[in-house]
């Protein structure tokens, strides 16, 4: 697998189709406050190429499910998904799942 799929499945999920669409409405909305999400996002764009791109390449992945797959048991997994939205119901009582 080269580093091409590999960045663009990461920059898939970073940036939708409906992030895209909305992005007008957002700045005539807010103004110029919106830039400031985007020094956020090249920040965070920098952080995935430099520390998150190199270990996917070199686990031979393509998303953090088979990362978790591969590095935990499956029970581990599904304790922890079990206890955050434990941890959500309590934080956001009206937010039910």
């Amino acid at each position: 697998m080269s580093i091409v799929p590999l960045g663009v499945a990461l920059m898939v999920s970073f940036v939708s189709a409906i992030s895209i669409l909305g992005i007008s409405s957002e700045i005539y909305t807010y103004g110029m406050q919106f830039v400031m999400y985007y020094n956020g996002m090249i920040m965070a764009t920098l952080v995935v190429s430099y520390v998150y791109l190199p270990v996917f390449f070199k686990l031979n992945t393509m998303s953090v499910y088979e990362v978790n797959n591969s590095l935990y048991c499956r029970h581990c997994v599904v304790v922890y998904v079990c206890e955050c939205q434990r941890f959500f119901a309590r934080c956001f009582p009206s937010a039910r799942l």
